[in-house]
């Protein structure tokens, strides 16, 4: 995996940059039993990506640019901004990539946002290999400032990747999948610098809870491994993202400091 991507504001893009940062020839790995070593900088470092490409999915400037903030200020409760479906399928060598979701602008009322309902699954599939990944989101947008430069954004999304191996028939070998469900708590974005998207975290609080299910070869098993892990993530500013997994009664939290910038990881 490379570095969190400064992701711009469409869901497609958002997917194909994680997506494509993966190599179709990673090696699958097994979910551990055991939640408190199976905590590591890589699952830090998936959790606050998969924020990040929630980030993504926040409308484009013309949502806003294309009417005045009078306008938007006084659109009725539920007023269409903008309603896309995808369905795409992309061939690249003997990779085939398919995208299909749905995504649901309305604005919001009593106050100056709107309201996002937005779905994209990805899927690759090659010689040896099936892995999809999907983001739905499900959270209000609210203005901060009459360009839309500032929003603060509250509700919930999820993220969900699968990857597995296949053998020469198309059967599963070995697979793993993480799941993981985000609360946002009034999460401060910073959406438009000097006019260009460039959405940056500055300020809030995410809740997640995530569950990680994995089958090595060999595993005759129908569920595979189960862990789930839960805790939050604080944004710090300057696009630092602190996030805390939750270790059990009288433990205390184990702790990852993520430069969204850089992708840099450090356990504290």
């Amino acid at each position: 995996m490379q570095n969190i991507y400064k992701i711009t504001l469409t869901a497609l893009v958002a997917v194909m940059l994680f997506q494509t940062s993966c190599k179709k020839s990673d090696n699958v790995t097994p979910a551990k039993a055991d939640a408190s070593t199976g905590i590591s900088k890589e699952l830090a470092l998936k959790i606050a990506r998969g924020l990040s490409s929630n980030l993504g999915i926040i409308p484009s400037a013309k949502v806003a640019s294309a009417k005045t903030p009078v306008i938007m200020d006084n659109l009725g409760c539920g007023t269409v901004l903008e309603q896309t479906n995808t369905n795409q399928t992309v061939v690249n060598g003997d990779t085939t990539v398919s995208y299909l979701g749905n995504k649901l602008v309305t604005s919001l009322c009593n106050v100056a946002g709107y309201k996002v309902l937005d779905t994209l699954t990805t899927t690759r599939k090659g010689k040896g290999f099936l892995n999809t990944y999907k983001v739905t989101v499900d959270y209000d947008v609210v203005r901060q400032d009459p360009t839309y430069s500032f929003v603060g954004l509250t509700g919930f999304s999820s993220t969900t990747e699968y990857n597995s191996k296949l053998s020469a028939n198309n059967d599963v070998i070995e697979n793993n999948q993480l799941y993981t469900a985000y609360t946002w708590s009034r999460v401060l974005v910073q959406r438009l610098v000097n006019g260009v998207e460039k959405p940056t975290f500055l300020q809030g609080k995410v809740d997640f809870a995530c569950r990680l299910t994995g089958r090595a070869a060999g595993d005759k098993s129908t569920d595979g491994t189960l862990v789930t892990y839960s805790g939050y993530m604080e944004i710090l500013g300057s696009n630092s993202i602190m996030v805390s997994f939750y270790q059990g009664p009288g433990k205390p939290n184990k702790e990852y400091l993520i430069d969204a910038t850089t992708g840099a990881v450090k356990e504290q």
